[in-house]
């Protein structure tokens, strides 16, 4: 394994931070084409490639050289029963897969690249709107899943201020900062009709998470 390791760290040494395009939840990341664009130049150059696929297992990922023909393996198991918003099953599948991918080149390769969802919908647990205890934290989270549920039958000003309402909540109990506020209000901030029920499924899965 001489031989992939060492083309291995030297394409890790000349590899740049990959440019993170997409919005995300008060973030940016790297989708999957930003990661493929910024890795296919250097790896060719090292005499490295790699592919991948979905299995029972998870996600296969396999790097090799070309030259010797060394290889090294990972697994990332991917989850089932996930639904997003919007898409029917066989979205959600390739929804899936794309971000698997992502997730698994970049961990094999030592990439920088921040945590997303690669959907057009977001991650809602089937279990969430099944739930009727607090959150692992005592947050209410039932409470808080009926008032984001209210405000989507009433005006996106409306959707605003719950959402804000909850995000206040969570500073009060020491789940975020003051500092954290500020950056989620101005977020908010620049979100429209359009796009305001993405921020209300991100909301539900961040209380699911906490």
């Amino acid at each position: 394994m001489k031989s992939l390791y060492k083309k291995l760290a030297a394409f890790q040494a000349e590899v740049p931070i990959v440019a993170k395009r997409t919005q995300g939840y008060g973030y940016k990341y790297a989708d999957l084409a930003s990661v493929v664009e910024t890795i296919q130049p250097l790896l060719k150059k090292h005499g490295l490639g790699y592919y991948q696929s979905p299995s029972h297992e998870g996600m296969v990922t396999v790097l090799f050289d070309a030259d010797s023909g060394e290889e090294i393996k990972s697994v990332v198991p991917m989850p089932e029963g996930i639904e997003l918003k919007g898409m029917n099953p066989f979205q959600v599948d390739g929804s899936r897969i794309t971000y698997y991918r992502r997730y698994a080149l970049c961990c094999l390769l030592g990439l920088v690249a921040d945590e997303d969802t690669d959907a057009a919908g977001e991650y809602v647990p089937k279990a969430a709107t099944e739930r009727t205890n607090n959150g692992k934290c005592g947050l209410p989270v039932k409470a808080y899943f009926d008032m984001l549920d209210k405000a989507q039958s009433h005006s996106f000003q409306e959707q605003k201020n719950t959402l804000k309402l909850i995000y206040g909540e969570l500073v009060k109990r020491g789940l975020r900062s003051e500092d954290d506020m500020a950056n989620f209000l101005d977020y908010l901030t620049k979100q429209d009709e359009s796009s305001i029920n993405s921020v209300d499924e991100k909301m539900r899965k961040f209380l699911l998470s906490l």
